[in-house]
């Protein structure tokens, strides 16, 4: 019984996983903290804004790149697990916006609640208001120090 277990074992770790399982696929690439590609389409998240890359944030009078710690943050909390993405519509950039998940839970609510996203009231209408006051209470994130919000930092790089 035991040697049937180790070769049922054995033969669960040769045999390749396809990357698609059912509604939900394996990240291809973390393009930001708010923006993934899977299967060819580019997720934007939907009602979140992430730092983005280069963007700078200040804690504790050091400054880091608070785009690129949200990023990895990101890609550690997805590791190699399926996520699945609900598209809610398309933005002007052609990239699906959604709901993206890992099991059960929504990425937003997690960047949000953590300090690596802000909720983006324009298009969430206080969808995320509750994670953001949690992370903003607890000092989470980007929460324990000083930021731009990311559209701000975004239109005054573009001026």
């Amino acid at each position: 019984m035991l040697a049937d277990m180790r070769v049922i074992l054995i033969l669960f770790l040769l045999i390749p996983f396809p990357v698609l399982a059912g509604d939900e696929a394996i990240a291809q690439r973390i393009i930001d903290a708010d923006t993934i590609e899977i299967g060819g389409t580019v997720h934007r998240l939907w009602g979140i804004d992430a730092p983005e890359r280069g963007q700078t944030c200040d804690r504790d009078g050091q400054q880091y790149d608070c785009g690129a710690y949200s990023k990895l943050a990101l890609t550690a909390f997805i590791g190699g697990d399926p996520v699945r993405c609900d598209a809610r519509n398309q933005d002007r950039y052609g990239r699906s916006v959604s709901q993206c998940y890992v099991g059960n839970t929504d990425l937003g609510s997690w960047l949000v609640a953590n300090g690596f996203a802000v909720e983006y009231p324009r298009y969430s209408r206080g969808y995320y208001a509750s994670e953001q006051d949690l992370a903003e209470t607890g000092q989470r994130g980007i929460w324990a120090g000083d930021f731009t919000l990311p559209w701000v930092w975004r239109r005054e790089r573009n001026q």
